[in-house]
């Protein structure tokens, strides 16, 4: 039976081993991601590195840098307004919580209440009932309000999540330039053993 790799010979587009090693090595090693591409794009010559992580650690330093030139009345400002926002999403979701949690105990009042027609029907009012049940753990009004920090104690967070973050993304970027040189050797290898 044919496949999509085997099509490439039969259609007369493919008509060397080397040819057809290199398509293949489409489901192998370096160019394994490329799986999911049409079978008809060639491999490259070489890889390129993924720029996102360069571009997030160019945007954490800045933020960085930002934090770093903050004076102690916008720290004050800008916790205060984090805080009041952190204050209305809170309310907001008690709020939807509790809506929810009355609608579904309304339902589940009249499920429990319902007198199943026959034995085959018992497992249907059981069913709904678990799914009600489930929905109600997961509907919890007693949730803590967020807490209110110092700005001292929010400056230091904000800060240690901007360096944290440059340090992960430097750790990808360097992560990643590994991976691509280890994937542009194992192309040129094999390019290079179909000479």
């Amino acid at each position: 039976m044919e496949t999509g790799y085997t099509s490439f010979i039969t259609d007369g587009k493919i008509t060397t081993g080397r040819d057809f090693l290199m398509l293949c090595a489409r489901a192998f090693g370096a160019t394994a991601d490329m799986r999911e591409e049409p079978l008809s794009k060639p491999i490259p010559e070489k890889f390129d590195c993924d720029y996102y992580h360069v571009k997030r650690l160019a945007e954490e330093e800045a933020e960085l840098k930002k934090y770093q030139n903050m004076s102690d009345e916008e720290w004050q400002n800008w916790a205060m307004e984090r805080y009041e926002n952190a204050m209305k999403d809170h309310e907001k979701r008690v709020a939807e919580c509790q809506r929810k949690k009355d609608a579904y105990t309304k339902v589940r009042r009249e499920v429990f209440l319902w007198n199943p027609p026959t034995q085959d029907h018992n497992d249907l009012k059981r069913f709904a009932l678990e799914q009600i049940d489930m929905c109600l753990r997961d509907c919890k009004t007693d949730r803590e309000p967020p807490e209110r920090l110092d700005f001292d104690a929010y400056r230091t967070e904000m800060v240690e999540m901007a360096k944290s973050s440059i340090a992960y993304h430097k750790k990808c970027i360097e992560d990643e330039r590994e991976r691509v040189a280890s994937r542009n050797k194992w192309i040129a290898d094999l390019r290079e053993s179909l000479r």
